[in-house]
């Protein structure tokens, strides 16, 4: 009897063990998320009895191409349609379940522009929430009597909307953030409908014609991040926090593209066009792209502040030369002065390659007042008439005076006891050249290849060095290319102002307005005075050549060290990143 009694013990003191466990696990909710195509988020569930269900998924691709067959005169308006659905399952224990989500448009790809001014859109969101109006979309006014025409048979009808002005709009559009879904004792869904329309005005609207827009519909529990300290902390190491970021944000948000060669990845696009360096670089316009920096002290967007000389931009984020291979990688920051350099930077009258003022140019993109400041300097300036004015970069004055000697020891070291001086790390440019016929018609990549991975010493002065080992250089032509929006990087460097990079100009961040030397030079021409030409001018938008006595504008650009930290700062112009040793 007494061993009939143990039997029963122990049989219940497993069956409460069971009981223990099934408990645990009823209290557990595991929850998965899985790309899927056509821009849909699936989300996996697993519940339980005691566990609410939130589901969400999107249906449909959000993509304009306005071609010349469907854009045109008595062609009706274009639209494009997505919907993203969130539904909630309450549990078998509680009759009301709530919580809370989020739906975002992020639009990665948007080059259309007004061409009838901008009281008339030409771009319009609408949104509608299980059927009804939806007016809250934040930082997005609502537009009444937007006029669209449908193309019905042989037949234009007009109807009147209400919708969004996105004509130029880029990035991420909070359509609702923090959104209840409630359900009581039943499955509740809530349905989005998303549009994009393209209007077809009764005017010319040429500019646009062979334009695309390309974005996707999010719809998660979790907030989309936007800025370097919605991932990491003061402190950190600010080139790991700039990968983290891309890696947990968008492409249309953070405009940082990794340049790994892989398929398309979260809106990123031209994966074939990537230098394949696995870089993170900067691409898109300078509104749009927010990659300020502070260094050198204090700065301020103001032209007219002193500050401004201390504001910067990041490239991008490179690995390091001796771990680039390696699992491990080490990254840091390439950053270019925001603005072109001065005299009191680099050196005035008498000083190495120094020309003089620049002066007034429509062109030039920024402050007319500061424009009074920039200063003209030669690649290599002619030595008493003496024929000097070698395009061969580690004998130019440019690179061993006003650059790597007045910049850092007369204006950067004295700095807060060299603390800048001391941010910045040795770097070997590539300064072997480039035959024109490897750059004039070629694109993106086939122009990083021939710069920087197959170099191209040739027939023409074969003594130039082909790395100058320094801490300050100017951009390379693939820097400048890859900073523009993705959709230009299959177009010609150079092809007259047809189809090549001319056509970038408002879609690239680097792009100032001025001609601007770069460090690349031509190795065609003979080493002789005055007929050497160098590539640098980029006062049209396109990449061009000409002689190292000629003077033009230039920026610096350095190289941080990998330990470089991140204090503050959203990388705008007005709330620059503040970084530190």
């Amino acid at each position: 009897m007494e061993d009939k009694n143990k039997r029963k013990s122990i049989i219940y003191l497993i069956i409460g063990i069971v009981t223990l466990i099934a408990l645990i696990a009823g209290a557990t909710y595991a929850y998965f998320q899985a790309q899927t195509g056509n821009n849909a988020v699936a989300n996996l569930n697993t519940t339980t009895g005691t566990t609410d269900n939130l589901t969400f998924s999107t249906e449909g691709e959000i993509e304009i191409n306005a071609s010349a067959d469907n854009f045109g005169e008595n062609m009706g308006a274009q639209v494009s349609q997505a919907s993203a659905i969130a539904t909630l399952i309450p549990n078998n224990t509680n009759n009301q379940a709530k919580e809370k989500y989020n739906v975002y448009l992020v639009i990665n790809e948007n080059p259309f522009e007004y061409t009838n001014g901008e009281e008339n859109p030409e771009l319009v969101l609408t949104v509608t929430k299980d059927g009804g109006e939806y007016t809250k979309v934040q930082d997005l006014t609502i537009k009444n009597n937007i006029t669209i025409n449908t193309k019905e048979g042989e037949d234009l009808t007009s109807e009147t909307i209400k919708g969004y002005d996105i004509t130029t709009k880029r990035g991420l559009i909070k359509i609702a953030e923090g959104e209840d879904i409630i359900a009581d004792n039943k499955t509740e869904t809530d349905k989005w409908e998303i549009s994009i329309i393209l209007k077809n005005l009764e005017t010319n609207q040429q500019l646009n014609t062979g334009k695309v827009f390309n974005g996707k519909i999010i719809i998660q529990k979790e907030e989309i991040p936007t800025k370097i300290l919605d991932v990491c902390k003061s402190g950190d190491n600010i080139a790991d926090c700039l990968i983290k970021l891309h890696d947990e944000s968008e492409y249309g948000i953070t405009k940082l593209v990794y340049h790994n060669e892989q398929e398309d990845y979260k809106g990123e696009t031209n994966y074939t066009e990537e230098a394949g360096d696995l870089s993170y670089r900067y691409s898109g316009s300078s509104a749009e792209v927010n990659n300020y920096i502070c260094f050198g002290g204090d700065c301020s967007n103001d032209p007219t502040n002193p500050n401004y000389s201390n504001l910067y931009r990041i490239i991008g984020v490179f690995p390091t030369t001796a771990t680039k291979d390696s699992l491990n990688k080490e990254y840091q920051l390439k950053i270019i002065k925001a603005d072109y350099a001065t005299a009191e930077e680099l050196g005035g009258e008498g000083i190495g390659a120094y020309y003089g003022p620049y002066g007034s140019e429509s062109t030039y993109k920024g402050n007319s007042t500061y424009l009074g400041k920039v200063t003209r300097y030669y690649w290599n300036r002619e030595q008493n008439n003496s024929g000097d004015n070698t395009n061969d970069w580690s004998k130019s004055n440019l690179n061993t005076e006003n650059l790597n000697k007045y910049f850092l020891d007369e204006y950067l070291k004295p700095k807060d006891d060299g603390k800048w001086y001391n941010m910045i790390e040795e770097h070997s440019w590539i300064t072997a050249g480039v035959n024109w016929t490897k750059i004039k018609m070629q694109n993106a990549k086939t122009i990083y290849l021939n710069e920087i991975v197959n170099l191209d010493v040739g027939t023409a002065l074969t003594s130039a060095v082909p790395e100058v080992t320094a801490r300050v250089g100017l951009m390379y032509i693939s820097d400048y290319m890859y900073g523009a929006s993705q959709e230009h990087w299959s177009k010609a460097g150079n092809n007259n102002g047809i189809n090549d990079y001319s056509e970038s100009k408002s879609n690239n961040w680097i792009y100032m307005g001025l001609g601007e030397w770069l460090i690349t030079r031509q190795v065609e021409s003979p080493n002789r005075a005055l007929t050497v030409h160098v590539y640098g001018l980029v006062s049209d938008g396109y990449v061009y050549e000409d002689n190292p006595n000629y003077n033009v504008t230039i920026r610096p650009i350095v190289y941080l060290k990998p330990d470089v930290k991140i204090f503050a700062g959203s990388g705008t112009s007005n709330d620059p990143y503040i970084i530190s040793e």
